[in-house]
């Protein structure tokens, strides 16, 4: 089951899309800084909200807040912003929560087949564990802190989107690249795609939750 749709990265750049390799030897823009202009006021973020149903209730509540210009179009983040939100679970004695994971992913898709996929980003934030060994997000619900997850749990987001990704070029070697903004066009069989996934695991003999 899906929580979210994929939401959108872009980067303030003019270049063409895709991947762009980064040069040792390149010097970062320098633009004076006007100190007598007037502040820009940056505007407030969109919320966007997706729900998750189980046995008639609301078992997932995401919040995400976007520089999108509409609740209904698909969560919109630019270079440097983090992925802002919050994450509330309405948790039952059945349950059985294991872990809760947060999971961005970026791939460049150039077919229907799952071999026309390739994954350059993928970047998980752990969230929750009933296992004490693992780091628990921030919680300002009494109920995430403990071993076993019941009643109403939150969890605030705040997940870094990084500049650059280093992947394999043609030849083999490693080459780091400035992170891609999402592309997608009808007429183009290639696309960019982001996707940010909650994963749920569960005890045995229970189907997990995404």
């Amino acid at each position: 089951m899906d929580v979210v749709s994929p939401p959108r990265y872009r980067r303030f750049s003019t270049a063409r899309h895709g991947l762009e390799p980064m040069s040792g030897d390149e010097l970062p823009a320098y633009t004076r800084r006007n100190t007598l202009a007037q502040p820009v006021a940056r505007p407030e973020p969109t919320e966007h909200v997706f729900l998750l149903t189980e046995k008639n209730r609301t078992f997932v509540t995401l919040k995400l807040y976007s520089s999108a210009k509409s609740s209904k179009s698909l969560p919109t983040f630019f270079e440097k912003e983090n992925i802002n939100g919050t994450l509330e679970i309405n948790a039952d004695k059945g349950d059985s929560i294991q872990s809760i994971t947060a999971i961005v992913t970026g791939r460049i898709i150039s077919g229907s087949g799952s071999e026309d996929s390739f994954k350059f980003l993928s970047q998980s934030l752990p969230i929750w564990s009933k296992s004490s060994d693992v780091p628990r997000a921030p919680s300002p619900t009494d109920a995430a802190s403990k071993s076993k997850l019941l009643g109403r749990c939150e969890w605030p987001l705040s997940i870094p989107l990084p500049a650059t990704v280093t992947i394999p070029n043609e030849s083999g070697s490693m080459q780091t690249y400035r992170l891609p903004e999402t592309f997608l066009e009808r007429r183009t069989p290639a696309s960019i795609q982001y996707d940010f996934t909650i994963q749920i695991s569960r005890g045995m003999l229970r189907t997990n939750s995404t």
